[in-house]
């Protein structure tokens, strides 16, 4: 099993970074999610990439009061299966942070190469959050 585990600090509020992310359509604020299609029970969503790739996920677990959602990817074009990961909101002094992390099994891949891909995809996402914020 690997692992990637990161996190932003911003100076806007836990709740209106929360308001953006809670959400679930993560195009909103995602640079390598072209559109996401949310179901309209909030159970699952598809995300399209820039390159046409499409990444299926159930949400397992969405928590307004604790600003937090967990979700497993069901089919990806990464090499990977047994993908969970949450994402979460808290509140800092004169702030929130964002933590995303996830933990998966490599399929054909060395752990440290796929750890640093969805690192980089993480990274990508809370670095554009920040333009917002």
């Amino acid at each position: 099993m690997a692992s990637v585990s990161v996190s932003q600090d911003y100076s806007a509020s836990a709740s209106a970074v929360w308001a953006v992310i809670g959400n679930l359509d993560i195009s909103a604020w995602h640079p390598a999610i072209a559109s996401a299609t949310v179901a309209d029970d909030g159970s699952a969503r598809t995300c399209t990439l820039g390159d046409g790739g499409e990444i299926a996920e159930e949400i397992l677990e969405r928590d307004d009061a604790t600003r937090r959602y967990r979700y497993r990817v069901v089919t990806s074009p990464l090499p990977m299966t047994d993908y969970v990961s949450v994402i979460s909101v808290g509140e800092t002094d004169g702030g929130s942070r964002v933590a995303w992390e996830a933990e998966f099994t490599p399929v054909g891949i060395e752990a440290a190469e796929l750890e640093g891909m969805i690192r980089g995809l993480y990274e990508a996402g809370l670095s554009a959050l920040t333009e917002k914020f």
